[in-house]
C-alpha cells in the first residue's frame, strides 16, 4: 500500500513577531509542518520534549541564550542534527564559527525568502540522507516537481541565468533535437536529459560563480542530495569536460564524456554565446549563426565532433529555439557553501530585511 510521504518538521525560533510570522508562513506554504519559538530556551525544550526535527531554523541574535550557543548544545547532544542560522551581523567570523559547528548552515540578511526555502530543503535532503533514508523534499504535489526538483526551484534559478531567462527550456530543446538528430543513445534516457538541461544551473542557489565548472558541480551536488537518478547529476557535472581532455572537473577525454554530458555542453554554449553576443548589439538571428560557428570552429578540441555535426544539419531549428529576445538575469544575493554574501547590482524582491 502506498503511503502519503508526511511533510519535513521544521522547529523556527526567532524573537522578531513579524519575521516569525512571516518566516513561519512561508515555510508552512512551502510545505513545510512548522513549529515557533520566541526563545532558545523554549526553542530547545520543545527540541528535546519532542525529539529531534528535520531542520531547526535560528536566528543567530536572540534574547537569552544565543542561536550559537542553541547550536551549540544541540549538536552536542544530536550531532546530525540539520540547522540553519540567520543573522544581520555580516561579521564573517560568526559565520565560520557556525559553520565549523557540523550540519550547519548560514543565510544573511537580507535575504530572499526562496533562499531560506532552499537552504531547508538541502538541509531536509542531508538528514535524509545521514537517517539512510530516501530524502523527502515537502509535501509539494507532483505537478509542482520536474523530477524530483521542485519545479519552482527551476524558475528561480533560470530567472538569474547569464544567459537570460528560458535558458533552461533552450538549452532543454535544442539537447532534444540534438539527440533526435543522432538517432539518440542506447545508454541515454532523453527524460535524463531534459531534466539535466532544465536544471544545469540549480547550483546558484549555493551562490553565483564566475567558472562554470564550479557552477556545474554545485548544481549536480544538489541533485545528488535531492536524489535525482546518477544519470542526470551525471550530465550536469561532466558538462565541461572537453573532447581534448582540457576541461573539468575530472579532466575526462572523447569518448569517456557521457554522452548527454556531450550534447548539453553544445546546446548550452550556444545559448550562452547567443546572450553575449545580443548584449553586444548583434541581432538574434546573427547573433545564433555566430554562436554555432563558435560551437563548430571547437569540434575536435572541446566540443564532440559527432554532435557538431548534428548542429550542422540542425542549424534552421536551433535559430528558431535561439533566436529570441532576452531579458538580463535578476538582482539578488547569494550566499555560498563558506557563508559569504555575494551581491549583485539591482533591487530584490521578496527579501527579508536587515533586522
Amino acid at each position: 500500500m502506498t503511503t502519503t510521504p508526511q511533510p519535513s518538521r521544521v522547529l523556527l525560533v526567532e524573537d522578531d513577531i513579524a519575521a516569525r510570522a512571516l518566516l513561519g508562513k512561508y515555510l508552512w506554504r512551502a510545505g513545510f509542518e512548522v513549529s515557533a519559538e520566541e526563545t532558545a530556551e523554549n526553542a530547545l525544550a520543545s527540541w528535546r520534549m519532542v525529539g529531534p526535527y528535520d531542520v531547526v531554523v535560528s536566528d543567530v541574535h536572540l534574547p537569552g541564550m544565543s542561536g550559537l550557543d542553541l547550536t551549540s548544545l544541540m549538536l552536542k547532544e544530536n550531532p546530525a542534527q540539520s540547522i540553519v542560522l540567520i543573522t544581520g551581523d555580516p561579521d564573517e567570523a560568526l559565520a565560520y564559527d557556525a559553520l565549523s559547528r557540523g550540519p550547519v548552515q548560514y543565510l544573511l540578511k537580507p535575504f530572499e525568502l526562496f533562499e531560506l526555502e532552499a537552504a531547508v530543503r538541502q538541509a531536509v535532503a542531508q538528514t535524509a540522507t545521514r537517517r539512510g533514508a530516501p530524502p523527502v523534499v515537502a509535501a509539494h504535489p507532483r505537478e509542482a516537481m520536474v523530477g524530483v526538483v521542485p519545479s519552482e526551484w527551476l524558475t528561480w534559478a533560470d530567472d538569474r541565468s547569464y544567459a537570460g531567462s528560458g535558458h533552461a527550456d533552450r538549452v532543454s530543446k535544442v539537447a532534444a533535437l540534438l539527440y533526435a538528430d543522432s538517432r539518440g543513445n542506447a545508454q541515454l534516457d532523453l527524460a535524463d536529459l531534459e531534466m539535466a538541461a532544465q536544471a544545469h544551473e540549480l547550483g546558484v542557489m549555493l551562490g553565483r560563480s564566475a567558472d562554470p565548472v564550479e557552477l556545474a558541480s554545485r548544481s549536480a551536488d544538489l541533485l545528488d542530495d535531492l536524489g535525482s537518478p546518477p544519470a542526470v547529476s551525471q550530465i550536469v557535472r561532466q558538462m565541461h569536460e572537453r573532447w581534448d581532455g582540457s576541461g573539468g572537473p575530472a579532466g575526462l577525454r572523447g569518448e569517456a564524456i557521457c554522452y548527454g554530458a556531450r550534447l548539453l555542453a553544445a546546446s548550452d554554449a550556444i545559448d550562452h554565446f547567443t546572450a553575449a553576443l545580443t548584449r553586444a548589439g548583434v541581432s538574434p538571428e546573427v547573433a545564433v549563426e555566430r554562436a554555432i560557428g563558435l560551437v563548430l570552429v571547437q569540434q575536435g578540441t572541446v566540443f564532440s565532433p559527432e554532435v557538431a555535426r548534428a548542429i550542422s544539419r540542425e542549424r534552421v531549428a536551433i535559430q528558431s529555439i535561439c533566436a529570441v529576445p532576452r531579458r538580463d538575469p535578476k538582482p539578488g544575493e547569494f550566499v555560498s557553501r563558506n557563508g559569504r554574501a555575494r551581491t549583485f547590482p539591482g533591487a530584490a524582491t521578496d527579501t527579508i530585511m536587515q533586522a
